[in-house]
């Protein structure tokens, strides 16, 4: 356990050093993939993180991934199962059970989507990580890239993991900052593969219109 201490706590004060970085060195930061904020309250307790990203596809083909949690277990790790209720317009119930160390982990958020906005809020219903809540933001960066804004907290995980955790809550911080960075990172890669066969796709039709081969 000491092990994954010291490799969290190194990757926590890489991420907070990127989180100072100015807003037009951002852009050549991300082209090196995912990086997380991780955010202190005046008392220098943890209080959330958040991931950035960039992603090669319009921002319609990344909203349409984050926006349908009924298909996340086709890409997101851990999902052993997830079961969608519609509450309303742009209001879902939504059940996990996910595939986590020493137990499963099963809770319900109910998601809130503005497609206007591109804006996904996310808050704990029932089950476990309690108190949890979590925030997508999507924002257009030119025709072909979107930029991922996915920030949150998870509280009240696993009661054995906790036992180990420390007065710099390494552990805390390594909960979140890696939930955080592994839905990113799935749905940075489920967005480019949708959109690499939409382009693809594209190109046969227009091929096949022209009489050529693509």
């Amino acid at each position: 356990m000491a092990c994954v201490r010291a490799r969290l706590s190194a990757v926590a004060v890489l991420l907070l050093a990127a989180g100072g970085t100015r807003a037009d060195e951002l852009g050549d930061l991300l082209s090196g993939g995912p990086l997380v904020r991780v955010e202190h309250g005046e008392d220098n307790r943890f209080r959330r993180a958040l991931c950035l990203a960039d992603v090669d596809a319009p921002v319609e083909v990344v909203w349409a991934v984050i926006a349908e949690p009924s298909r996340y277990k086709e890409f997101m790790p851990r999902v052993k199962r997830i079961t969608v209720v519609d509450e309303g317009p742009n209001q879902k119930l939504v059940s996990y059970l996910l595939d986590t160390p020493f137990s499963d982990t099963a809770y319900t958020l109910r998601f809130k989507l503005d497609p206007v906005a591109r804006t996904i809020d996310a808050r704990h219903v029932s089950g476990d990580i309690r108190g949890s809540e979590y925030a997508w933001k999507l924002t257009a960066q030119g025709p072909e890239t979107t930029r991922i804004h996915y920030g949150g907290v998870t509280r009240n995980y696993s009661s054995v993991a906790q036992r180990f955790e420390d007065d710099s809550q390494t552990v805390t911080v390594g909960v979140n900052v890696v939930g955080l960075m592994a839905a990113v990172k799935a749905v940075k890669s489920r967005s480019e593969a949708t959109w690499k066969k939409q382009k693809a796709a594209g190109a046969t039709v227009r091929a096949a219109g022209d009489g050529g081969v693509p």
